[in-house]
């Protein structure tokens, strides 16, 4: 597989995927937009509207990168065209529409995995070494920002903007990483609201296992991006566990029996290192753990939406 089609040419796009998807060794690098471009630098060809990139590539790996309340509806086209799929977090705008479309990959054989890049960075699974398998464990995850500009479609409700959508998969993939498969129970609280959009919130979530994780998201004060993990025998905290810069030297501390230990964590790419597990994940035929991912998160962040009052967007599949 050397071919990738980008379905939408997002910041993401232009900042981190096309350098990502050659850095991973794919030959050719398409890239659709509704948008009249005539010239994508490292880009081999540009299609203009997506109906038609769908119908003249040869593509079998397309990822769709586009506002949150589009992706059911051109990730079923990707399907339908029988090609492998990858979209942007928050996958979907709801559960129902996250089980017909894993639903639909499956019966085709396909892969449909959600972008959440930042599990895949090696110091996630350095974090997670740091602790005895079977250990009981508590987590407490941060990721904050300042606000986002004007024109930015997160402060959109009908777009699929505000926190929950925008930062509710890195709660939901953060439990499942640590404890396994969906919340069993949510509580939350949105704290501050912009334009009738949520911007912050409050949460903890237990998972089956007994475990708890307790957070605070959202995109109105300072940057703080960190992940902490408790035990009965340590304490590990992670600062830029979310996003990490690719030449970023990080490192985790360890605290046991009040001695203090520092993991060192090399340097990675989080878009490369996905892109390539993806790619690896298709090759070998490894693909229903991508669609396992969905579900469970889809199933978290339906309980999230529920704890806040918030209404999920109807689906337009």
């Amino acid at each position: 597989m050397n071919s990738i089609l980008f379905l939408g040419y997002s910041r993401l796009v232009q900042r981190k995927l096309i350098t990502a998807a050659r850095k991973s060794g794919f030959e050719q690098i398409e890239v659709s937009s509704k948008r009249n471009i005539e010239e994508i630098p490292n880009i081999d060809l540009i299609h203009k509207g997506y109906e038609k990139a769908l119908e003249r590539t040869n593509c079998n790996l397309v990822y769709v990168s586009m506002v949150n309340s589009d992706h059911g509806r051109w990730v079923r086209k990707v399907l339908e065209s029988g090609k492998h799929c990858i979209v942007d977090k928050p996958s979907f705008i709801n559960e129902q529409e996250a089980t017909e479309l894993v639903s639909l990959a499956k019966s085709k054989g396909l892969l449909l995995a959600e972008a959440a890049v930042w599990s895949n960075h090696p110091q996630i699974q350095n974090l997670l070494n740091a602790f005895e398998s079977g250990e009981g464990k508590r987590v407490l995850a941060i990721f904050s920002m300042p606000p986002f500009e004007k024109d930015n479609f997160r402060w959109n409700k009908n777009l699929g903007g505000g926190s929950l959508y925008d930062l509710g998969p890195y709660f939901a993939s953060s439990g499942r990483l640590v404890f396994g498969g969906s919340a069993s129970q949510v509580s939350a609280k949105v704290l501050a609201f912009k334009n009738n959009v949520p911007i912050s919130f409050s949460v903890q979530g237990i998972w089956p296992c007994g475990g708890s994780l307790i957070g605070y998201f959202g995109f109105d004060m300072e940057y703080v991006n960190r992940l902490e993990i408790i035990s009965e025998k340590s304490h590990a905290t992670l600062n830029r566990a979310f996003t990490t810069e690719p030449d970023f030297v990080n490192s985790i501390q360890l605290n046991q029996k009040n001695k203090t230990h520092t993991i060192e964590c090399p340097p990675a790419d989080s878009f490369v290192c996905f892109i390539e597990e993806v790619r690896a994940s298709i090759e070998i035929n490894h693909i229903n753990v991508w669609h396992q991912k969905i579900l469970d998160d889809a199933k978290t962040l339906a309980l999230l939406f529920s704890a806040t009052n918030q209404e999920q967007l109807v689906s337009q599949l």
